[in-house]
This record gives C-alpha cells, structure tokens and sequence, in this order.
C-alpha cells in the first residue's frame, strides 16, 4: 500500500479499480498470510522462571508475563513499522523515479547497473561503520571475515543477487509488481519453513494464499 500511494504522488500513477481491488486484496493476503504461519517452537509453553533473589521469596514469574513485560509496548511497535514501511516505499518509488525519469532526459543516461553501484556505495560505508561500532574489537583481533562459512556466502550471494533482481524489477517493470513478486515469494518461504522448519499452517494462512493468489489475476486482468 506504501508503495501504492508514493507511485501515484511522486510518478503520477493512475491505476484502474481492478488493479486497486487488487493491491488492497494484496495486502489482506498478506497479513492473513503473515497470521497464519508460526514456528512449532514459539508455540511450545515454556516453563516458569524464577525473577526472586535467593531469600526474597518464591515469586514465580512465567514466561508470558515476561513477554507482556517486555514486549508489550504496542504502539510503539506499530509505529516502528509503519515509519519503516513507509521509509522503504518512498525509497523504492523515488529508485524508480530516478533510473527511468533521469534515463529519459540524459544524452547518455546511467544504466540501472551503475545506480545500483552508486548506492551499494553509500551503503557499504554505513554498514562498516556500524560494524566498526559494534564489533570494532572482534574485527581488529579476528579479522572482518571472521566466521564466514561457505553458507554465510551462500546467503551473500543470495542477497546480492535478489538485490540485482529487486533493481531490474523496478527498471523494467514498477514497484506494484515488485509488491506482487514479494508476496509470492512470502508464501513459498513459509511453505518451505513448514517443510524444512515444522512450521505450524493454519487456516488464515490458505485464505491469505488464496487472496495473494486472486489478487495477481486480478491486476493482470
């Protein structure tokens, strides 16, 4: 939806009533989806834990009133979230803006290849020096590959390849379809988390399958 309405304010993007039934049904799917889906683990009751010093008592605080105590901050949440989503939406369209509004106007306009460089970056830049601030210690004794298995490369090259994809995506097609492939992408992480991982499928999560599902018809009509 964040990406809905920043493509219609910054790009002047109209879409047809199907095409808004279907970004709306979208985002049901999707939360029904996100709700239908948890891990065998989180699921299982934990035992009690025992908060008292010794001789203070035998006050037994269980596990949920720690996750109430802790995590129970709502609106706090909510609003993280929301910031963030709507942080990544402009971020996305305003990409989009950029690599075909700029390619239009410029004699030799800049491939979405080298945008994507310009942005790694700044990125790159941020990311060590958040690393050097939390890990700057570890880095200087151990070195910054430190604990790079072959599967931590296998998930970089992974990410680096989904990021080229996400880039080509925008270029050559939009952020609303990009919305439609994450999407579908979300339901076979979740397929592949209950074969691999004993993820527990309820209901909503068919109906949000389902929703995702019809909704892609839906736009394509």
């Amino acid at each position: 939806m964040d990406s809905f309405f920043f493509s219609v304010v910054l790009l002047g993007r109209r879409l047809k009533s199907n095409q808004l039934s279907a970004v709306g049904l979208l985002a049901l799917g999707l939360g029904l989806a996100s709700q239908g889906s948890s891990s065998a683990v989180t699921s299982t009751k934990l035992p009690p834990v025992n908060l008292s010093p010794p001789g203070k008592g035998d006050k037994i605080v269980t596990t949920t009133f720690l996750h109430q105590l802790f995590f129970s901050d709502f609106a706090t949440g909510f609003f993280a979230v929301f910031f963030a989503c709507m942080l990544s939406g402009f971020s996305s369209v305003y990409f989009e803006r950029v690599v075909k509004t700029k390619r239009k106007q410029q004699k030799y306009p800049i491939s979405v290849w080298a945008r994507n460089a310009q942005l790694a970056t700044f990125s790159s830049a941020i990311a060590t020096f958040g690393a050097l601030v939390k890990d700057g210690h570890n880095i200087r004794t151990r070195g910054f590959l430190h604990g790079f298995t072959p599967l931590v490369w296998t998930v970089v090259a992974l990410q680096a390849g989904g990021g080229m994809c996400t880039a080509a995506v925008i270029a050559y097609a939009d952020n609303l379809l990009k919305g439609f492939a994450t999407g579908v992408s979300m339901l076979f992480c979740s397929l592949a988390s209950y074969f691999w991982f004993d993820t527990i499928i309820a209901i909503p999560f068919v109906f949000g399958a389902t929703a995702v599902i019809a909704a892609i018809f839906l736009y394509s009509c």
